[in-house]
């Protein structure tokens, strides 16, 4: 049986990916997180271990596991603009990545997949974002998800490491803690509670998490990956206004969208992905339609709000 570590194996992504892995992989994860509640019912499946990517031990986890695939998802993930994110970021993005480099050395794996972000782009770069651009960061967090991929790109080209990088862009479903566009703007609607929004004339591409968890796997089993930068998306860029109707419709519209925010510094005002490398190199392209993922999502929240109003997935909104 194949061996898999995913990194940030507790939080949104990781445990999509987890529990579709169990069964056909042992699994162990490498997460800080506090909360297992994502991962509750593949729990016994699962290696849990509590560790930041900094810590000294975390090549002795990794010798005595002896992963063959590893999935690194761990990271700060929040594109905030405020300087004072710098640090968090580094220490996230940059000095974990390059630890769990490092662990790994000297081991047998067969295929590492970094997970970067359609956000290195920046807003420089125009829309459809090509690989061959030349990425242009515009936050904290896309500096060092920029940086991690260097250092990736770095082991594989130098030291012949198995390291595949994939930039995802934006990812939705299940799960996911409203401190995103989607699932804050379900949690308002359950909740009955103001949702405050920019204007929304920015347009993002919006990626279903079972769509995301397919590109992973596919790029962990293809050869043709090692060594390649690839944009995994469905390439169909949409207002955020839009989305904003789309998700209203959907739960019957019990609250309005107040526009009352201001734009981001440094705004992106257009973001989706040319993804042909990844249908080329992973026979990979979205299945799931924006209208088939958001009911499918705000369905799952609906039940899980009548079940367990205390969950994870209702925190901070």
């Amino acid at each position: 049986m194949n061996r898999a570590l995913i990194t940030g194996g507790l939080g949104f992504l990781g445990s999509h990916l987890a529990r579709e892995l169990a069964g056909n992989y042992e699994i162990l994860i490498v997460d800080e997180g506090k909360s297992e509640e994502r991962v509750e019912d593949v729990k016994k499946s699962l290696q849990i271990i509590r560790m930041s990517l900094t810590d000294p031990q975390l090549k002795d986890a990794i010798n005595q596991f002896e992963p063959d695939t590893i999935f690194h998802l761990g990271a700060f993930t929040l594109p905030f603009r405020e300087k004072s994110f710098l640090r968090t970021s580094m220490e996230s993005n940059i000095f974990g990545t390059v630890s769990l480099l490092e662990a790994l050395e000297n081991t047998n794996v067969k295929s590492f997949i970094y997970a970067s972000s359609s956000e290195i782009y920046g807003s420089v770069n125009k829309a459809p974002f090509r690989e061959d651009m030349v990425p242009r960061p515009t936050s904290p967090y896309s500096a060092g998800k920029l940086a991690g991929e260097h250092y990736s790109m770095l082991y594989h080209d130098t030291y012949g490491f198995p390291a595949t990088v994939l930039r995802l862009f934006n990812i939705y479903g299940s799960w996911q803690t409203p401190n995103r566009i989607i699932p804050e703007l379900i949690v308002s609607c359950l909740k009955k509670q103001t949702f405050r929004m920019t204007k929304g004339e920015q347009t993002r591409e919006f990626n279903y998490v079972k769509d995301i968890v397919d590109a992973l796997i596919a790029a962990a089993k293809t050869g043709k990956a090692k060594g390649e930068i690839i944009n995994v998306g469905c390439g169909k860029g949409i207002p955020i206004k839009d989305v904003v109707e789309k998700i209203l419709d959907i739960m019957g519209h019990p609250i309005q969208a107040e526009a009352s925010l201001p734009y981001r510094e440094n705004e992106i005002w257009q973001m989706h992905s040319d993804s042909n490398k990844a249908l080329k190199l992973l026979n990979w392209k979205s299945r799931y339609s924006i209208e088939d993922g958001l009911r499918e999502t705000a369905t799952w929240y609906k039940e899980q709000w009548e079940k367990n109003r205390k969950s994870i997935c209702f925190e901070g909104a």
